[in-house]
């Protein structure tokens, strides 16, 4: 058994999820149509309010990232927060999908926001081993700077997951 399906496996017994944030005014698209990539959404003609800014969406075009859903291991993720801060997004929503989506082909890791250039970016079997599961899914001592920078950098993880996330295995 590879080592993503262990990970999937553990986090389903444990009630873990997968978030994506978006723009409240986005969510009754997403329950008619699912979580699409930017690129299908542009390919539909889709009226949506990204949390990316131009510059962001870019990059994401360039590095062939718009062909993914960006999903965090963590409920905060910094880019939630800096999209509502720029006005990009009003109202923030988090929507809990399901881990089994990383198990499906192409999907991808990224060990921080994947249009960093430092960002290390590869198949499941490959990043799994690199988190810090203990950030992620365990509480860390806030007062220490070793924790919070630990936090930090759990919260910059994303899984890329190409094609649409059809709405059941969303959690609105």
């Amino acid at each position: 058994m590879a080592l993503v399906d262990d990970f999937v496996e553990a986090l389903l017994k444990s009630n873990r999820r997968l978030y994506h944030f978006t723009d409240s005014r986005n969510v009754e698209s997403i329950r008619l149509h699912g979580l699409m990539p930017t690129q299908t959404i542009i390919e539909r003609g889709l009226e949506v309010v990204t949390g990316g800014d131009e510059g962001s969406l870019h990059i994401d075009r360039q590095k062939g990232l718009d062909a993914f859903n960006s999903l965090s291991f963590c409920r905060s993720h910094p880019m939630a927060h800096v999209a509502r801060q720029e006005g990009r997004v009003e109202t923030v929503r988090i929507l809990t999908i399901c881990p089994s989506v990383l198990l499906r082909p192409g999907a991808k890791l990224s060990d921080q926001i994947a249009t960093a250039n430092e960002a290390n970016i590869g198949p499941p079997n490959d990043m799994i081993g690199k988190m810090d599961l203990a950030a992620t899914y365990q509480r860390l001592d806030w007062r220490t700077p070793e924790g919070q920078q630990r936090r930090q950098a759990a919260e910059k993880w994303e899984a890329l997951v190409p094609g649409i996330i059809a709405p059941d295995l969303i959690g609105f």
